[in-house]
């Protein structure tokens, strides 16, 4: 089992959300083991709540995330111009909608 919940960081120190010590990055130079234990403690957090068995399936998850968002464009744009068509027919439809805003790539 792995620590739970967020990381944060100090320098090129890596600790939990108590300030015990988890990691630290070292043997680049100070500005570049900086930026690494920032990259580390934002990719930790970003995962926070995923098992670490679907993170190690996972073969590109840029490109998965690339993919979803540019399917959920098109299915927020197909539903909206649906709507457009069928005033009033789809509250829920509507609801959903609300809480995205138009995909800049749809």
């Amino acid at each position: 089992m792995h620590t739970e919940g967020k990381l944060r960081q100090d320098a090129n120190l890596i600790s939990d959300e108590n300030g015990f010590f988890i990691a630290s990055t070292y043997g680049e130079g100070i500005a570049k083991d900086k930026e690494n234990a920032r990259r580390l403690v934002a990719c930790w957090n970003a995962c926070d709540g995923l098992p670490t068995d679907i993170l190690e399936s996972m073969v590109n998850p840029a490109a998965t995330y690339t993919a979803l968002m540019k399917e959920r464009g098109e299915l927020v744009k197909l539903l909206r111009d649906y709507m457009n068509k069928a005033p009033g027919s789809m509250a829920k439809a509507a609801y959903i909608l609300a809480k995205y805003p138009e995909a800049p790539n749809a």
